[in-house]
């Protein structure tokens, strides 16, 4: 996928859902987005529910202010037994998708990549928090 465009909402997180289900051997989505999806039938919760009956979660990271974008990516990450956080930098997403990716390896993994890179910012101590459930 390629990003184009911007400042304008809402957007068509269904069409990025369902490009993911496509996908071979998928374990996990990482959603990114400033906006909320479309409303319905458009508002990915029939994406959701496909991704979660293939036991695959989806991580939203919520960026900017956005109350509607934070209502539905949580929706979409509670149906697929994902996690929802909110970005406060950009320089933030690094860490994010670090510790949702290095929590595949079991919690042993996750421990010791803390231990070797703490954590500085919130929305990645409250990731950790989720993760380790």
């Amino acid at each position: 996928m390629r990003c184009c465009g911007g400042g304008d909402e809402p957007e068509a997180v269904d069409v990025a859902l369902q490009r993911a289900i496509k996908e071979p051997q998928l374990s996990r989505v990482i959603l990114i987005g400033d906006a909320p999806p479309h409303s319905a039938p458009r508002d990915c919760t029939q994406e959701a529910e496909s991704l979660a009956n293939g036991n695959i979660p989806v991580f939203s990271v919520v960026v900017g202010s956005s109350v509607d974008a934070a209502s539905s990516f949580s929706r979409i990450a509670s149906i697929t037994g994902g996690q929802c956080v909110s970005l406060e930098r950009a320089d933030e997403l690094f860490e994010l998708i670090t510790l949702v990716f290095v929590s595949d390896f079991g919690s042993n993994a996750l421990v010791n990549y803390v231990k070797a890179h703490p954590l500085l910012s919130t929305s990645g101590r409250n990731l950790l928090r989720l993760l380790k459930g």
